[in-house]
C-alpha cells in the first residue's frame, strides 16, 4: 500500500537506488556498536559487513533448496 508519505522512498526506487531496511532491537544495536569499536571499524563498515553476511546466508540457503 502506497501512502502519501512514501514520496522520497518511491523517488529512490525510481532512480534505481537499493536500500535494505532492518529492524533491530536496542540491545542488538548496542552490541553492534561495541563490536565496531573493538574492530576499529566505523559503524557503517560494521553494518555493511552484517548486511553482506545476511545476504550471503540467505543466498546459500536458497541454493541448497
Amino acid at each position: 500500500m502506497i501512502k502519501k508519505s512514501d514520496g522520497p522512498k518511491l523517488r529512490k526506487l525510481k532512480e534505481g537506488w537499493r536500500f535494505i531496511q532492518i529492524k533491530v532491537n536496542y540491545d542488538y544495536w548496542k552490541r553492534v556498536k561495541a563490536a565496531a569499536a573493538l574492530e576499529d571499524k566505523t559503524l557503517e563498515e560494521m553494518l555493511d559487513d552484517i548486511i553482506r553476511f545476511y545476504i550471503d546466508y540467505k543466498y546459500s540457503r536458497l541454493k541448497s533448496m
